[in-house]
């Protein structure tokens, strides 16, 4: 073990002095490696941080908002923040208030936010309007065979009422149209 100990402390003092606790021989340091295992090091560190830092960033956003108002749906994917591509679907409610001049003012809220990354998805989402249950096709037939005077009263109510006259309202729309296809 005497001879063992000069040739270790010999090799010791060629990486510097560092030692390795679960055996004899030493550690080796960057210093010792051969250029190739320090540029294997420093690519697979590089790509490690790159893989960290890409997964912080999210490269898709897809947006949805509903006007609690008119019912009318607009939204956005994006790549990146730079490619986007935009949707509009609007109501004919919307286009009745804007025919008849109706005042109102939009109030969008969003429905849907996700942001997909590396590593998975997230996801935001305010509290879904009372309006929002309402399939568009059923509100657009529910315009389409009303009269004026209705209409001002569910634009009325959807943009001052309560969620309870709302709800109260938009059932009502639903029997009413289910009640004209029979």
């Amino acid at each position: 073990m005497a001879g063992n100990s000069g040739v270790n402390s010999g090799r010791a003092r060629e990486h510097e002095g560092t030692e390795n606790p679960l055996s004899d021989e030493p550690i080796p340091t960057l210093s010792a490696m051969s250029k190739k295992t320090q540029i294997l090091l420093a690519v697979i560190l590089f790509v490690i941080v790159l893989i960290v830092v890409l997964g912080m960033i999210p490269f898709k956003y897809d947006c949805e908002y509903i006007c609690s108002v008119t019912g009318s749906r607009k939204g956005s994917i994006s790549y990146l923040r730079i490619f986007k591509r935009h949707h509009y679907v609007r109501t004919k409610l919307e286009e009745w208030a804007n025919v008849h001049a109706y005042e109102f003012e939009y109030n969008w809220i969003q429905i849907r936010g996700t942001a997909t990354g590396l590593f998975g998805k997230s996801f935001s989402h305010a509290r879904s309007p009372e309006i929002h249950s309402l399939p568009i096709e059923v509100l657009d037939t529910y315009v389409s065979n009303s009269s004026d005077s209705d209409i001002k009263e569910l634009l009325d109510i959807m943009q001052e009422g309560k969620a309870s006259e709302q709800r109260e309202f938009l059932d009502r729309i639903v029997d009413s149209v289910i009640s004209t296809k029979d």
